[in-house]
């Protein structure tokens, strides 16, 4: 308030006010397209305690994340005061499941083997689910979707699986008549004992 008076006595008031005075850095929070986990990119939204101008980011409020990580935005109030805020995604997976293919036997055999996929999560969606029997020599491929909707898929080859009886024929010492003993050597399709 100023107190005033002219050169007759006369006096005066008048109120100065300034209410324009901001020294208060502004702060901010975020929204996101989804916090759930998702094999989408991620939309962060920043979201400030007052109006301001994003001064990074090509002067844009919002981050599209492709992948998960994190983006620190920069900006300034009305009065030139800074701020910044970080935007943090860590619900996006875009990779589909790890997987290990077992075999019962692994081992040549003449039996039915069987495979069986385990994933790192997921369901299988191939046709017996998390097994398959092979009976005779061949590959099989399993399906599969994780929770949020990433597919993959793992191929089981089985090349071990022998139930082909051997055959043999026989080679001998001498195909002349003789009064001599006569050596008959087995000759098999593969190796035996």
């Amino acid at each position: 308030t100023f107190t005033f008076a002219d050169a007759v006595g006369n006096t005066g008031m008048a109120v100065a006010t300034v209410n324009w005075i901001d020294k208060t850095a502004p702060t901010a929070t975020f929204t996101y397209s989804t916090t759930e986990p998702i094999n989408q990119d991620v939309i962060a939204t920043l979201m400030p305690s007052e109006t301001v101008t994003v001064t990074n980011n090509g002067g844009s409020s919002t981050k599209t994340f492709t992948e998960n990580g994190s983006f620190t935005f920069e900006f300034a109030d009305a009065a030139g005061n800074p701020g910044t805020a970080t935007a943090t995604v860590a619900n996006i997976d875009k990779a589909a499941p790890t997987y290990q293919i077992a075999y019962s036997p692994a081992t040549l055999t003449n039996q039915d083997v069987v495979a069986t996929v385990t994933l790192s999560d997921g369901t299988v969606s191939s046709e017996g689910g998390s097994t398959h029997t092979f009976t005779q020599n061949g590959s099989f491929t399993f399906t599969f979707t994780d929770a949020v909707g990433n597919t993959g898929s793992a191929v089981a080859t089985v090349n071990w699986i022998d139930k082909t009886a051997p055959t043999a024929t026989f080679t001998y010492s001498t195909t002349e008549p003789t009064n001599q003993d006569v050596v008959a050597t087995l000759v098999p399709s593969e190796t035996v004992t």
